[in-house]
């Protein structure tokens, strides 16, 4: 449905020299909902035998030393020494030294998705699939909409991180302005976060920074938080620690129970529990 035409360029990519040739569609087809009318010019490719010849990208896509199987469309990407498997759509996304094996992937996917080493850079991150991702690591929004999803090995960084559905999260790396999500596990992570907002959750061994958290029905253990303002609702926390650094925690926490709960202010400790509000600052623990 594509052949190789006459056009040749010359790509220096992570300090490696690529020779690549643009594609051209020899017939009229569709690929995921695009139309793609004969001549329509393509993106650059180094070894046409490793490609599907149901897949096209735009003129902005580079692909090298890679693999395609399915049906796909990639537009402004760029896909390097990579395995993909599947059917989809792939937009404003980078993929060096991956494997992507899915029924359906869009990053807006919609199917069971496994992605093991993948890296990416662009505005968004979405997913729609079930199923787990290993060392990865994403620069963008975050955008989870599935029933359940594992994540280990993991780097975020990025303004917005939104997950609905049950998520599990181990061993990674999160940094973000805005968190919201609903039934997750996080275990033995590091988070930065600005606005924590998280209805029922479970948290061990972890290390967060940020400036507003707010927890409902939440499980704290082993973990240490440096916040300014925190909201707890129905919480059970075990050796939990939390520092203010700026001088003064506003803390609202009823219903709160566990062990070794401890607020951590200038290196003045205070054993805390309270049914409501508390103000705390330098003058109040003094």
């Amino acid at each position: 449905m594509w052949h190789k035409t006459t056009t040749h360029k010359q790509l220096d990519i992570n300090g490696m020299t690529y020779n690549v040739t643009q594609i051209e569609a020899n017939e009229s087809f569709t690929v995921q909902n695009k139309e793609i009318t004969k001549g329509t010019l393509g993106g650059f490719i180094d070894d046409a035998s490793k490609l599907s010849s149901t897949f096209f990208c735009d003129e902005a896509t580079i692909i090298v030393d890679s693999e395609i199987q399915g049906s796909v469309y990639l537009q402004q990407s760029m896909l390097i020494s990579s395995h993909i498997q599947t059917d989809g759509l792939l937009t404003k996304t980078q993929l060096s030294f991956c494997t992507l094996k899915s029924d359906y992937v869009s990053i807006e996917a919609t199917t069971r998705l496994q992605l093991l080493a993948l890296r990416t850079t662009g505005e968004a991150f979405r997913l729609q699939s079930n199923g787990q991702l290993n060392d990865c690591a994403f620069h963008g929004d975050v955008d989870i909409q599935t029933t359940t999803i594992t994540l280990a090995s993991m780097e975020w960084s990025g303004k917005k991180f939104v997950a609905t559905g049950t998520l599990h999260i181990q061993q990674s790396d999160l940094a973000t302005v805005y968190w919201t999500s609903h039934d997750t596990t996080i275990k033995r992570c590091s988070a930065q976060l600005h606005t924590l907002s998280l209805n029922v959750g479970t948290f061990i061994n972890c290390a967060c920074q940020g400036i507003s958290f707010n927890l409902q029905s939440a499980t704290w253990h082993d973990c240490d938080m440096s916040i300014q303002s925190l909201q707890l609702t129905m919480s059970e926390l075990d050796n939990v620690t939390i520092f203010s650094p700026l001088g003064q925690l506003l803390i609202s926490a009823p219903f709160i129970s566990g062990e070794s709960f401890s607020l951590h202010f200038e290196k003045i400790n205070k054993q805390l529990s309270s049914d409501s509000p508390l103000l705390l600052s330098k003058d109040f623990l003094i």
